[in-house]
């Protein structure tokens, strides 16, 4: 296991333990993403560090357009939750 892979699941603990719903939620979505890329394919693996951020990379441009398209949309409270997404990221 890769030691950033490590590091998410501890963060997860600690916002679990502290009661931070977004930050939970967050980093739920990031691990859930990290196992996703792990099991697809043909065959199970673990990532690198370097893969571990690349996906990580990946749902911060997510959530950064999803703030786009919902301030377009004029709901501004799901961008704010979006853009808070993406800083925890």
């Amino acid at each position: 296991m890769s030691t950033l892979k490590e590091q998410l699941r501890l963060d997860l603990t600690a916002a679990m333990k502290a009661r931070d719903e977004l930050t939970r939620a967050t980093l739920r979505m990031a691990v859930a993403a990290v196992q996703t890329v792990e099991v697809s394919g043909t065959q199970a693996r673990d990532l690198s560090d370097d893969e571990v951020l690349a996906v990580i990379g990946r749902e911060v441009k997510k959530r950064h357009e999803s703030a786009e398209t919902y301030s377009a949309a004029g709901r501004q409270e799901l961008a704010d939750r979006e853009l808070a997404e993406a800083g925890i990221l």
